[in-house]
């Protein structure tokens, strides 16, 4: 019994010691999930997203592409596939993923707050603004605020820039490209002939 006992602990032990090392790590994680439910999207949208935190964007475009392919109302897919774009540069393809989410799930914060971006690089500030403004009455996010404390600041609003960069680093003391244009902005409002 003993023996039997001692064989039972060693191959839970093993099998523990395995699935720990599974549930360390995301992209294990969810490759794991892909790999025991390969129809299911949510797992590859996951996975897509535990590949997009580790900087690895072909594959997590690869398995969001997934997602969708087997789930077409995946909005958090396409929100996600949209981000993909907007870093890559890509900017028609990510307003088209941030629109196709936004059709799926019209209260989608992020999916808004891409379409700023996308507008912000393209060089349209007014309507990054408005985008901006109408996620932020959705779900406050400090990125959301860094980004249109940026805008403000570009156009020398400068009060606004500092109250939505504030808030940004209020929310999120992490975020050192918050902190570095709150300086800018505070340095502008005290040199107004600094350029910004």
């Amino acid at each position: 019994a003993a023996t039997l006992a001692l064989a039972v602990v060693a191959a839970l032990t093993g099998a523990t010691r395995a699935r720990n090392e599974v549930w360390g790590d995301n992209v294990r994680l969810w490759s794991d999930a892909v790999a025991k439910a390969p129809g299911r999207a949510v797992a590859h949208a996951n996975l897509g997203v535990a590949w997009m935190q580790a900087g690895r964007l072909d594959e997590a475009r690869r398995a969001l592409e997934r997602a969708v392919a087997l789930e077409p109302d995946q909005s958090f897919a396409q929100q996600n596939l949209g981000a993909i774009a907007v870093a890559e540069r890509r900017f028609d393809d990510a307003e088209r993923h941030f629109r196709a989410a936004l059709a799926l799930e019209p209260a989608d914060a992020l999916s808004v707050a891409g379409l700023g971006a996308v507008a912000m690089e393209c060089g349209r500030p007014d309507e990054a603004i408005a985008l901006h403004l109408r996620s932020l009455a959705m779900r406050s996010d400090p990125r959301v605020h860094r980004n249109l404390g940026q805008i403000y600041l570009v156009q020398g609003r400068l009060d606004e820039a500092l109250a939505q960069l504030r808030t940004a680093v209020a929310i999120d003391p992490m975020q050192p490209i918050a902190w570095q244009r709150l300086a800018d902005a505070e340095l502008a409002r005290e040199a107004p002939e600094a350029v910004v």
